[in-house]
């Protein structure tokens, strides 16, 4: 019986040895790789030029039309003062984009009084036109770096009232062109 306890314990041991060799074998034979980085994005960023230039038709009067860009550059402020129906200003400024992707104008929502304004049917009291696409500039996509040169008009009509201010805002919304 003591031999058979041993010939049982010698053949256990020598399958545990087997079966480790087999494991140390393998390990010896394979590998692992691992692929790491880090994604950095780069920035986004489109402005008004810092100089922007008007001209007036005047035909009955004195108004004035004086634009300004806000210190970061994404807001273009066009004061006109004494104005009457069919006075025009149109404005010539330059959109830079300073990011590292191309910017794509990709819509504009007009507010009249703080209020969104559309083809609603009625008369304006001004009328904000632009010669070409919604932006008024010579191109919707600005390439990453460049500029593009951008020129509005603003007219008042014959349904605006004396000594009134009105207040209208032209928001565009840029982002990175679809890869259509």
């Amino acid at each position: 019986m003591v031999r058979r306890i041993r010939r049982s314990t010698i053949f256990s041991l020598f399958a545990v040895v087997a079966l480790l060799s087999l494991g140390i074998g393998y390990a010896a034979w394979a590998d692992t790789l691992t692929l790491r980085g880090d994604v950095r994005t780069t920035n986004f960023d489109v402005a008004f030029g810092s100089n922007p230039q008007a001209q007036v038709v005047n035909p009955h009067g004195n108004g004035t039309c004086t634009p300004t860009t806000s210190n970061n550059g994404n807001v273009l402020t066009v004061d006109i003062d004494d104005a009457y129906p069919g006075f025009k200003c149109t404005v010539n400024v330059n959109i830079f984009n300073n990011g590292g992707v191309d910017a794509e104008l990709k819509s504009t929502k007009r507010y009249q009084n703080g209020s969104l304004t559309g083809n609603n049917g009625q008369d304006d009291p001004y009328d904000a036109e632009f010669d070409y696409e919604p932006f008024g500039c010579e191109s919707n996509t600005v390439k990453a770096g460049g500029k593009v040169a951008c020129q509005f008009s603003v007219e008042v009509t014959e349904h605006a009232n004396p000594n009134t201010t009105y207040r209208m805002s032209i928001v565009g919304e840029f982002g990175v062109p679809s890869n259509s």
